[in-house]
């Protein structure tokens, strides 16, 4: 126990030394086997001597990259302009609005609906008669499970309208089913806002869409399926 304790991790420097030392001894192997056997050198060179070309690769790891990092790349080509054009509906990635309001001083998940989730919605009410939250699908056997393995997992927390919010966000979010069950109660509550005539507010709530219209039978609507 106290030995597991004491050893320390292992620096990136010295884990690519070490990757790159096991490249090269089995290349040289496969390079002095390939001569003894006759082989085919334009042949041996045409395949990739690890798994995942080095190109895509880190320490035997697909790379990970950074979507922000496509927004330099866009500006390049086109110039950005924060001017808001006048729009008839308004498409919001609800599961980036959560990311970026923070509970600040609502202490239930129920007072963040209420005091920060809600108010946003109806603001972006006032320039667009339609809104429509699409929320992400955390699917088991997905590319992007396996990337928000690499970030690491936080506590595992009910989400109730009653319930406390962990003092941690950040941590909260990296759980796929605290996100579930947290996106399926800003829909119910968001659907059932009192919007005005003409204004309509459209949400998925895992594979079902839910609306303002029907929003007078939702009162026994049970948690959505996000399998």
């Amino acid at each position: 126990m106290l030995n597991t304790l004491g050893k320390k991790c292992e620096s990136k420097e010295k884990a690519q030394v070490a990757s790159l030392k096991e490249d090269y001894t089995l290349f040289s192997r496969l390079y002095i086997a390939c001569h003894c056997r006759d082989g085919n050198l334009d042949e041996f060179f045409k395949y990739e001597n690890q798994p995942w070309s080095p190109a895509l690769s880190q320490m035997n790891q697909l790379r990970g990259g950074q979507k922000a990092d496509l927004v330099k790349c866009l500006e390049i080509i086109n110039v950005s302009e924060a001017k808001q054009p006048p729009v008839d509906a308004i498409v919001l990635d609800g599961a980036v609005a959560v990311q970026m309001m923070a509970p600040r001083a609502a202490r239930t998940f129920g007072e963040y609906a209420d005091m920060v989730f809600q108010p946003f919605i109806l603001k972006q009410l006032e320039s667009a008669s339609r809104i429509d939250i699409v929320w992400d699908l955390y699917r088991k056997d997905s590319l992007k499970s396996a990337r928000r393995e690499k970030r690491g997992s936080g506590t595992r927390r009910k989400v109730f309208p009653f319930t406390r919010i962990p003092s941690n966000w950040q941590s909260f979010l990296r759980v796929d089913d605290n996100k579930t069950e947290l996106f399926s109660l800003l829909t119910q509550q968001a659907v059932t806002l009192p919007i005005e005539d003409g204004n309509e507010l459209c949400s998925t709530c895992g594979d079902c869409v839910l609306t303002s219209a029907n929003r007078s039978d939702l009162r026994s609507l049970e948690p959505c399926n996000h399998e």
